[in-house]
């Protein structure tokens, strides 16, 4: 057997579905959310049975039961309500249910009540079914028709009390729009009276002109569409119009009034919404006066921010003009003194033959100690500022380098350096990129514990492309994202970053448990030369030495 689940409750119909899947012989075909959707999903699907709850928004449970029987005469209802009245039932079955089981004891009945309709026989069970054959006493019916009124008579008067009291307006139309009820908070916020305003349409009183003065037309006022539509509106912002002809913004809810499915008229519940108004707007007010506030600041931190990357700039160019300095100074000033120390060292060693064996052992060893002292003097030197930098260029700057570095640190650095890298390359870009590698390999040599590294450039016209990478045990995430976010770094990284910004480049460090991976791309300034000729020159495939 098909079946469709009927209910606008999600959790509700879970549960059906989990009952229904525990027979086999019941296939679940569809889901409805309504009666309407019911009644659309029934005509396509044809389901030999419909489970279907009561109520439900657009179209109860009843009314679908009706159309579907009307339209379907061979489907079968199962209602499944939570109502228990005998009333409730015998509506159902008069509207052309076959069954009836109360949604408390559907894991229990709802199977046994589908096996009884498959067989065309009614269930229903705790309730009982009125029967409405069942000729009653005239006095018996008028004493229920008089306590009946009594009892509408008690809602009404229940009714009139509550709308009375509360502290929304509250108006109440007919089919056309006009005002048959309004209470005492709705005359105060329109400063009309009920008298003075019942009967009259209250598009045409309080809802007709917008605030710069033109016509607002009944077919876009959302109060009618209500009644056109028969659909709810809520928590709608709109302006009334007052008696004095004033505007007053409110926040308005309006509901169709139904009698047996027709529409009857509209409920309009509302309230002043002046002083929401005014606390948003001064609410805008310091929004705005603070989004100005911190855009000064801004303005204010860009530019310290741009005074300290210049400043920046500055120290890295006075620190390497200071290192080129001292390389000179060591160079020239030390170490020609220790070369001039060496070379009168050298003409007392043609005549050590005449010393004592001590004291040519002690000429060997000051002789060995000056050498020493040479070579640490100019590696020193080279380290503070090449001068193949200067004298042969970039590349054979950092094959010297590198070089070094793996004969000191015992670490094995392939290189990949692009064919013509340093053709053109402006000295302080040269120098720029020579630091980043220094500072890579000694971080390498310190912290990664990698017995490898690679130094890789690659050119193309404009941009050069440097990866320093290693090997070793790489950085806790923790530490990499606080890199990355520049919430930490050290002298060196900060140094290495300020270079590359320098040139608008960009820096990344990217590390693994296999790893540590610098990036550096720099651009690369167009020479005068380049500026004056015309676009469309290809680019420099390439290759590796």
């Amino acid at each position: 057997m098909r079946i469709l689940v009927v209910d606008d409750h999600e959790v509700v119909r879970r549960g059906i579905c989990s009952v229904l899947a525990t027979e086999s012989s019941l296939t679940l075909c569809g889901e409805a959310v309504d009666g309407k959707d019911a009644v659309e999903k029934a005509k396509i699907l044809r389901p030999d049975i419909i489970v279907m709850d009561i109520t439900m928004p657009q179209m109860n449970g009843l009314d679908a039961t009706r159309e579907i029987k009307r339209l379907l005469p061979d489907t079968e209802i199962v209602i499944v309500s939570q109502h228990e009245a005998p009333e409730m039932v015998r509506q159902a079955f008069n509207a052309g249910a076959r069954a009836y089981v109360v949604k408390s004891t559907v894991a229990k009945e709802l199977l046994a009540a589908i096996a009884k309709v498959n067989k065309g026989e009614p269930f229903v069970k705790a309730v009982e079914v009125p029967d409405a054959s069942r000729s009653l006493d005239p006095t018996e019916v008028l004493q229920r028709s008089a306590a009946f009124e009594r009892a509408l008579r008690e809602s009404e008067e229940r009714f009139r009390s509550a709308m009375t009291n509360i502290a929304e307006g509250l108006v109440m139309l007919d089919v056309q729009g006009r005002i048959t009820y309004m209470n005492p908070a709705a005359e105060t916020l329109f400063g009309w009276t009920c008298a003075e305003l019942l009967g009259k349409d209250i598009h045409e009183k309080t809802h007709y002109k917008y605030p710069d003065g033109s016509r607002y037309a009944a077919k876009d006022c959302p109060l009618l569409k209500v009644l056109r539509s028969g659909v709810s509106v809520r928590e709608h912002e709109d302006l009334f119009i007052r008696k004095d002809g004033n505007f007053f913004p409110v926040l308005f809810s309006a509901s169709p009034v139904k009698t047996e499915g027709a529409m009857g008229g509209v409920v309009v519940c509302f309230r002043d919404d002046s002083h929401r108004k005014e606390a948003e707007h001064q609410l805008q007010q310091l929004v705005q006066t603070l989004e100005s506030r911190v855009s000064e600041r801004t303005v204010e931190l860009e530019k310290a921010t741009a005074k300290l990357r210049e400043l920046t700039g500055t120290l890295l160019q006075t620190q390497d003009e200071e290192r080129r300095r001292i390389a000179r100074e060591l160079h020239d000033g030390a170490g020609q003194l220790v070369v001039a120390m060496s070379m009168n060292l050298a003409n007392i060693v043609r005549e050590k033959e005449g010393l004592s064996a001590e004291a040519r052992r002690t000429l060997e060893q000051t002789q060995a100690l000056i050498e020493q002292a040479s070579r640490e003097i100019r590696t020193m030197s080279h380290l503070l500022h090449p001068p193949l930098l200067d004298e042969v260029g970039l590349d054979s700057a950092l094959r010297w380098y590198i070089d070094g570095f793996s004969e000191r640190s015992k670490i094995i650095v392939e290189t990949k350096l692009a064919s013509g890298f340093t053709d053109d390359l402006p000295r302080d870009l040269a120098l720029s990129i020579f630091r980043i590698v220094q500072e890579s390999l000694t971080n390498i040599h310190r912290h990664s514990e990698s017995s490898t590294a690679l130094v890789q450039i690659d050119r193309s016209p404009r941009e050069i492309t440097l990866v320093v990478e290693d090997e070793g045990k790489g950085m806790p995430a923790e530490i990499q994202s606080k890199i990355s976010s520049g919430e930490l770094a050290g002298v060196g990284l900060r140094g290495m970053r300020e270079r590359v910004r320098q040139f608008g480049g960009n820096l990344e460090v990217r590390s693994n448990g296999n790893g540590t991976r610098v990036v550096a791309i720099l651009p690369i300034p167009k020479s005068p030369d380049e500026q004056d000729k015309a676009p469309g020159h290809s680019e420099k495939a390439t290759s590796y030495l």
